[in-house]
């Protein structure tokens, strides 16, 4: 069920660290660094995370 009114969500261990409208919004926030910082202050642009859909997991929730 989308929160918020929007369906993509980038979660760091169980924290979410967003709402988008799209998935290829939620990435470039992502790894862009501008996104949500998780409670433990780590910035997730100082990660190396991968910038390609392609090499990503999605997981749907309920």
């Amino acid at each position: 069920m989308p929160r918020a009114g929007r369906t993509y969500h980038p979660f760091y261990e169980d924290e979410d660290l967003g709402s988008y409208h799209t998935v290829t919004a939620a990435l470039d926030d992502l790894v862009g660094g501008y996104t949500f910082f998780p409670s433990n202050g780590l910035d997730p642009s100082t990660c190396g995370l991968p910038d390609e859909l392609s090499l990503w997991t999605f997981v749907r929730t309920r």
